[in-house]
């Protein structure tokens, strides 16, 4: 391993003239180099917090993170500002401050060292390691050899040392990826692979610890999740990260520093690892960020992101780890992404990470919709536009920084929350697990006024929630959510169907209990709801939220208190729309109008013999949709063949619309047949599927499908489809067979 002379992490001191020109040539990079030195300026007059403080406070990390706050914003903008501009007041109040937090004999909260086994490391342990590193870096020649001993020194000691031997190192190691498979043991071992890599010279172990580390950190994007120990996968495998994104953002911008270190230092590679591209499961991190953030057009929010978990919807990813993946990747999205969340580049990492070839480039082309299964989040929105509509739905795993929110969801629109979900607050505050990790802080629905046990938030539930049957269409989207894992103390059946219809968002709710009781639906607004005439009303300051509520018809509304989102010292109260009438199952049937100004549209209910439904007419259009109540599990080797006005289906949803484009829906189902007998659509297996027909309205002009592989889907139509599609794939023309007036889809292997 070939040790090169300090600074060398990210910079080497010959390329210190061209960064200086650099920063002096590009309009943005002087703002922030000019905003750095006034930073910098400050902190020469910052008080350092002395260890008598720092170990004061109740929490298990005392008061050390807040010293590891103080340690950073005295020693990297002093250090770099330094290296910037050679002004020695700079360098010497770095100096300074790093000869004071060497003085320390922990960098961790003492309570730690108390659990058993002892720990001796935490994540204020990383802020101080990662500072410390960029600090002695920075400064190279600056550092006299006797401070800089005393740094490293104080490096190894306080820092890399305790890191790697409690989650990395094989002697004396703590953690495993299945009890720290989350943002800890990444922000850990991170900072100590930057304080290790900063080391090589000065410490005769520092190769070995890079060694170590560098191994590992695949083994962390890999983690499969634990059956034992009630854990999930860490990483969905189409890229997002199941604890929220304010935690995906400080995952990643330590492995960012991490790694941009590395491929610095070695641009070859290192132990048969090359650090030239992200590990794979960052693959689609950007859409994972594009699809649970909103754009509003309001100048002082110009994006809030989703606040499922411990999530601050205020917050989202950093321009450090937005500018890092832009420069890495090429990926203008990112560069988007930072240029609408951020005032401009700011503060040493983004000033080096920042890439002005990498142009922004706007989510026009993605999907308006999209679903991680493995995690158990989807998007759905009308547009990329700014004050879009916006629904997020939630059913994953509870555990740790994920509430006990299995099939809650939330609706934005208007530039505005409205129908929301109450994030969280401080973890130290009582309200924090009374209740906003409990299932009355999210828009779930509760058996006998109760949710699931609250242990699952510390243990983990058994069983997790899962998203299934995602489809995405301009005029019709869908995703299915199971709730039961979660809520299966109470119900053998928590299945909640979404549905979009062009304005309208459908909910059918298909819940079956253990035993009779009542059941409550619960729903959260920016403003508390109101309930009149079977319909939910969320008034925002501008936008506003509409439920019809069709079935069930008992229902009374209940306000219960609850709190503000961030803010458990404000009351915001929730409703819970209660069924009035003791039951061992049911279904809710909802159509949710959104926006500013609302969708013009009537919606009326339809009930026939084991069936219910609604209509939904708008001036370009009219949905009928249809739901099959034999088709819920009940019918024991009979399928659920029922007559719907006039449509014979086993499909638990049918969905007919016609208008400027006429469209047939189908979930759940293996066939449809029309009033006059006709075959419509088959398949041997219930499946998902939408027909989309042509100006004629008779014969297909598209078929998107979910059916099982080798299936063959038989769709009535004379002509051959315009497109087809088959679990997501595209269907080649001359695969698909014509059959007397059938279009024969084959679903492959």
């Amino acid at each position: 391993m070939a040790i090169l002379t300090q600074p060398r992490l990210y910079f080497h001191a010959e390329d210190l003239p061209e960064l200086r020109d650099r920063f002096e040539r590009d309009d943005a990079l002087r703002q922030a180099r000019d905003n750095l030195l006034v930073r910098a300026e400050e902190a020469l007059k910052t008080e350092l917090l002395p260890e008598t403080a720092a170990m004061e406070g109740s929490a298990q990390h005392g008061n050390y993170q807040r010293a590891g706050g103080v340690a950073r914003g005295v020693i990297e903008p002093c250090s770099f500002a330094y290296a910037v501009t050679e002004n020695r007041r700079f360098a010497d109040r770095a100096v300074e401050a790093m000869r004071h937090f060497s003085t320390y004999d922990s960098w961790t909260g003492r309570m730690f060292q108390t659990w058993d086994p002892p720990w001796h490391s935490a994540l204020e342990t990383a802020t101080f390691t990662q500072t410390f590193a960029a600090g002695i870096d920075w400064l190279g020649d600056a550092l006299s050899d006797a401070d800089r001993r005393t740094a490293c020194e104080a490096l190894a000691r306080l820092g890399v040392a305790p890191l790697v031997g409690d989650w990395i190192g094989p002697e004396g190691r703590v953690h495993a990826l299945d009890s720290m498979g989350h943002n800890w043991w990444m922000v850990c071992v991170a900072a100590a692979g930057v304080g290790a890599l900063c080391l090589l010279g000065e410490d005769d172990r520092a190769e070995g610890w890079v060694k170590r580390i560098v191994e590992g950190i695949p083994e962390f994007f890999r983690y499969p999740g634990n059956v034992l120990q009630n854990k999930m996968r860490t990483f969905d495998p189409d890229g997002g990260f199941y604890e929220s994104l304010g935690y995906t953002n400080y995952t990643l911008v330590h492995y960012a520093y991490l790694m941009a270190a590395l491929r610095h230092m070695f641009p070859e590679g290192l132990h048969n690892h090359r650090f030239d591209q992200l590990a794979p499961e960052l693959d689609r991190m950007d859409e994972f960020m594009l699809h649970f953030l909103y754009p509003c057009g309001q100048a002082a929010r110009r994006f809030l992101s989703v606040d499922f978990g411990d999530q601050n919807r205020a917050s989202g990813f950093s321009g450090d780890v937005t500018l890092f993946l832009a420069k890495t990747t090429g990926n203008g999205r990112y560069r988007w992404v930072f240029d609408r969340c951020s005032d401009g580049v700011s503060g040493p990492y983004q000033m080096l990470f920042y890439d002005p070839d990498v142009h922004p480039q706007p989510p026009d082309n993605l999907p308006t919709s999209r679903a991680l299964c493995g995690i158990g989040w989807a998007a759905l929105r009308d547009a990329w536009d700014d004050d879009a509509t916006l629904l997020a739905v939630k059913c994953g795993d509870t555990w740790n920084h994920a509430h006990a929110d299995a099939g809650s969801f939330v609706v934005w629109a208007g530039g505005e929350p409205l129908l929301i979900d109450s994030g969280s607050c401080s973890y130290g505050r009582r309200e924090y697990r009374a209740y906003y990790t409990e299932s009355q802080a999210h828009n779930v629905v509760r058996f006998n006024g109760e949710g699931p046990a609250s242990e699952d938030q510390y243990r983990g539930s058994k069983f997790p929630g899962k998203l299934y049957a995602f489809s995405d269409d301009a005029d019709a989207r869908y995703v299915l959510a199971d709730a039961t894992g979660p809520f299966a103390v109470h119900y053998r059946r928590f299945l909640r169907h979404f549905l979009w219809l062009d304005g309208a968002i459908v909910m059918v709710d298909d819940l079956l209990a253990h035993q009779a009781g009542r059941f409550e639906w619960l729903f959260h607004g920016e403003k508390t709801p109101a309930f009149e005439d079977q319909t939910l009303r969320i008034q925002g300051d501008a936008a506003s939220l509409e439920m019809s509520v069709l079935f069930p018809t008992d229902l009374k509304a209940v306000e219960r208190e609850g709190y503000t989102p961030r803010d458990p010292d404000r009351v915001l109260n929730y409703l819970a729309l209660q069924q009035q009438s003791e039951a061992i199952d049911t279904k809710f049937l909802g159509i949710i109008r959104a926006g500013r100004p609302l969708p013009d549209m009537r919606i009326s209910s339809r009930q026939g013999s084991e069936w219910i439904g609604a209509r939904l007419v708008a001036p370009a259009w009219q949905w009928d949709l249809y739901c099959n109540l034999r088709a819920d599990g009940r019918r024991m080797h009979r399928n659920s063949n029922l007559e719907m006005a006039g449509w014979e289906t086993d499909a638990f949803l049918l969905g007919l619309r016609e208008g400027d484009r006429r469209r047939t829906l189908l979930i759940g189902g293996s066939y449809l047949r029309d009033a006059e007998a006709t075959v419509c659509f088959d398949c041997l297996s219930q499946c998902n599927a939408l027909v989309t027909y042509g100006a004629d309205g008779k014969d297909a002009a598209e078929i998107r499908v979910q059916a099982p592989p080798g299936s063959r889907v038989r769709v009535r139509s004379d002509r051959g489809p315009l497109s087809a599609t088959a679990n997501g794939q595209a269907v080649a023309p001359e695969a698909i067979a014509q059959d007397k007036g059938y279009q024969v889809i084959p679903v492959a292997v």
